[in-house]
């Protein structure tokens, strides 16, 4: 089955809407700062999120409220849920979060067809992490026969929240033994959810704003020759060109003040020897291998590689769904931006998708570093 991928949504119980966004003014002091992008540089760099969706803590489309949403991916697998999610909380932990919260959903049958787990990391704000999984079995074709049903995947969505510089306190999440939870309990003979509720017992406290509303933060253009010196630089290189990846200028958005970075993405690339054969090519073409992980059977194999693109640098995620007979990869490349990009990690050998033996628990080498594709101008 050919994988298919799409964003993730983050829903968290009961608090998901006042989690990624908290109603304040129009005010500039809502726009990220410094403590914001490093506390999303932290996030960034987990290497079981493997993050194909960076962002930062800061205002929503239209400045009038904040998001907390800085990392998500999301993928198809033809592992059940309860499975692939269970590979996905190992994998989690071995990385150093912690399980706070899960729950197992069954359909009018009593088939189990929704799972959702959270975890957190870090004891206090400039640190602390929330995420959460979701694994649903979906279908391609709606009302067929009982006689030739449809064939079933999963689709899976991974994301993470950070507080936003304006919270004053965080949800207390302690945590709980993956043996406890359902995803590990015999579906069939045990509740639907047990184990503790999957919503944290304390909501976020946003700080007041006092005094007088200050303007939002400008752009500067002064390195606005250098993003297309970047681009520029990329033009002809032959690794992007055998991926399909054409990286341009961003165009301007009239009605905001957002800002996209230069980037490129392809989706389903013919690669011949698979992810391993890919990264080997690129790394032929001038490219560095710099981030390599297995999240486990069923889920992502996650290579990131790098580059110089004139003064800023370029970096190459390409992701492929551990799974029988894929043979494709998606990629996706993105020009730095000062501020906001974290800094190049230094280069790798070798990786767990090398051997013809695919690894049956988490495995990785490196850091990730791929930066935000969408930004708004920061507090100085």
């Amino acid at each position: 089955m050919r994988a298919r991928r799409g964003l993730p949504m983050i829903a968290i119980g009961g608090l998901a809407a006042g989690l990624l966004s908290g109603c304040v003014p129009n005010d500039g002091r809502n726009y990220s700062n410094a403590t914001d992008v490093s506390r999303a540089h932290r996030v960034w760099s987990d290497p079981w999120l493997a993050n194909e969706a960076p962002s930062v803590a800061g205002p929503s489309a239209f400045g009038s409220s904040f998001k907390r949403g800085v990392a998500g991916r999301g993928y198809t697998t033809p592992v059940a849920p309860l499975t692939i999610a269970t590979t996905e909380v190992r994998a989690a932990i071995t990385a150093g979060w912690r399980l706070v919260g899960a729950q197992c959903d069954r359909n009018e049958k009593g088939s189990l067809i929704d799972v959702n787990a959270q975890l957190a990391r870090g004891s206090q704000l400039d640190d602390w992490s929330l995420a959460t999984i979701e694994a649903a079995t979906h279908s391609d074709a709606s009302g067929s026969p009982p006689t030739n049903p449809a064939p079933t995947y999963t689709q899976v969505s991974v994301g993470a929240l950070v507080p936003h510089h304006l919270d004053t306190a965080w949800p207390d999440a302690p945590a709980m033994e993956l043996e406890a939870s359902c995803l590990l309990q015999d579906p069939s003979t045990t509740p639907a959810s047990p184990g503790p509720s999957s919503t944290p017992p304390v909501e976020p406290t946003i700080g007041r704003l006092s005094g007088d509303r200050t303007d939002p933060p400008t752009w500067s253009d002064d390195a606005e020759g250098d993003l297309r010196a970047g681009v520029d630089a990329l033009t002809n290189d032959q690794g992007l060109k055998s991926l399909g990846l054409v990286v341009a200028m961003p165009a301007a958005h009239e009605d905001s003040e957002a800002r996209d970075a230069a980037m490129g993405s392809a989706k389903d690339v013919a690669a011949t020897g698979g992810l391993a054969s890919s990264v080997s090519s690129l790394g032929a073409q001038g490219w560095t291998l710099t981030y390599a992980a297995c999240i486990g059977p069923g889920a992502p194999n996650v290579a990131e590689l790098s580059r110089p693109a004139g003064k800023r640098t370029a970096v190459l995620r390409l992701s492929q769904v551990a799974a029988p007979a894929e043979s494709s990869v998606d990629a996706t490349v993105v020009v730095s931006t000062p501020g906001y990009s974290p800094p190049t990690p230094a280069g790798i050998t070798g990786s767990c998708f090398d051997s013809t033996t695919a690894p049956t628990t988490f495995s990785h080498k490196g850091v990730p570093s791929l930066g935000p594709t969408r930004m708004f101008p920061l507090q100085r």
